[in-house]
């Protein structure tokens, strides 16, 4: 069950491994220590975390998800899905 109450409810099946890295992106960071942080636990830390997903709404099925998330708590933002080809086809 999803504790989350904005977007698609259900973004799909995570296959593989997340990958979570921290936000190159100067302004951005400035931005989330100005305005305290977290909006739930106010670390100031937010990282970038991107997934591949078995996905109901991509035309392929697949989709590479990206969404920003707090590494000490359970805070997400939503996820901007992008249609991927199968990760399951080999070239040749």
């Amino acid at each position: 069950m999803s504790t989350r109450n904005y977007g698609l409810g259900y973004s799909g099946e995570v296959i593989g491994k997340p990958i979570a890295e921290p936000i190159d992106d100067a302004a951005f960071q400035q931005s989330v220590k100005d305005s305290d942080g977290c909006p739930s636990c106010h670390c100031e830390t937010i990282m970038q975390i991107t997934v591949t997903l078995k996905s109901p709404v991509s035309p392929t099925g697949y989709a590479r998800g990206i969404y920003l998330g707090c590494p000490a708590c359970v805070w997400a933002s939503p996820m901007v899905q992008m249609p991927i080809p199968s990760p399951e086809k080999t070239d040749g």
